[in-house]
């Protein structure tokens, strides 16, 4: 079967013998390993791959994807499908990227291209799965439209399903404020982007998606990790309020004011 492109990436779907090599380390030939890659979750998934290759055949299109950069034909990951579909309609994913790709978007875009894959491919349900502590996999989850379905003591999960989706005219607005610091300037900023998403913990998984985004754009500036969100009364529009914050205080209005809003040190301005 043929490459899935994205913008910036190319899923190539994996071969028996590109997997044989991934799992003994040896690049061949024609292959464009990246730094890094691949790591042990590449291993480990080609050594799945394999499996079920031996066990039942090639599963393509429901198999391992290598994950490449358009700009230079480089391996930086992969993803794919923990085997074929089952009886219910149902697939499992997982993917993962090579440290120095990370935190650059790749992973939600891979992981939408190959979810639109498997909605044409005709599967109505998608699953994954992150360690608790993992929240950059949770973000990348919700980032690319799964939704937490539960827990246990070792994983939070996710799914998206595609039969009797939630309709657009159930989905909220949430406004997303994230706060950023400037390290060359000395200065710390919040930015407020708006989101429709099924819970707030989607929304702030796109909000905070789109702010490692914004840091890899610009120079000397990171996200301090702090996001909060606001779910919307209705659609955004002329006199829509977008964000709400309450903070209990005994402050006076004018010392209140000038304490959190009105330092002296702001800079505003498009």
């Amino acid at each position: 079967m043929s490459d899935l492109v994205t913008a910036r990436l190319v899923l190539h779907p994996m071969t028996v013998g590109e997997a044989e090599r991934v799992v003994a380390g040896e690049p061949g030939g024609g292959d464009r390993w990246g730094p890094e890659y691949p790591t042990g979750g590449d291993v480990f998934a080609a050594r799945r791959f394999l499996g079920i290759c031996a066990d039942t055949g090639d599963p393509q299109p429901f198999g391992n994807y290598e994950i490449r950069r358009r700009e230079d034909g480089r391996a930086i990951g992969g993803l794919g499908f923990h085997g074929p579909v089952d009886e219910d309609g149902s697939v499992t994913i997982g993917y993962g990227l090579v440290p120095s790709a990370q935190g650059q978007g790749y992973a939600a875009e891979a992981l939408r291209a190959l979810l639109r894959f498997a909605r044409a491919q005709g599967v109505t349900c998608v699953k994954g799965d992150a360690d608790h502590d993992n929240t950059a996999s949770h973000r990348v989850m919700t980032a690319a439209g799964m939704r937490p379905a539960g827990q246990d003591e070792r994983v939070r999960y996710f799914e998206i399903t595609w039969a009797g989706a939630t309709p657009m005219s159930e989905l909220s607005w949430y406004g997303v404020r994230c706060v950023f610091r400037h390290r060359e300037l000395g200065v710390y900023e919040e930015r407020l982007t708006l989101w429709r998403a099924r819970s707030l913990d989607e929304a702030i998984g796109r909000g905070e998606l789109e702010a490692h985004e914004y840091c890899a754009d610009l120079d000397g500036v990171e996200y301090v990790d702090f996001a909060e969100a606001y779910r919307m009364g209705g659609e955004p529009g002329e006199g829509a309020e977008v964000f709400s914050l309450m903070r209990e205080s005994a402050l006076p209005a004018d010392e209140y004011v000038g304490r959190f809003f009105d330092t002296g040190a702001e800079r505003t301005g498009s």
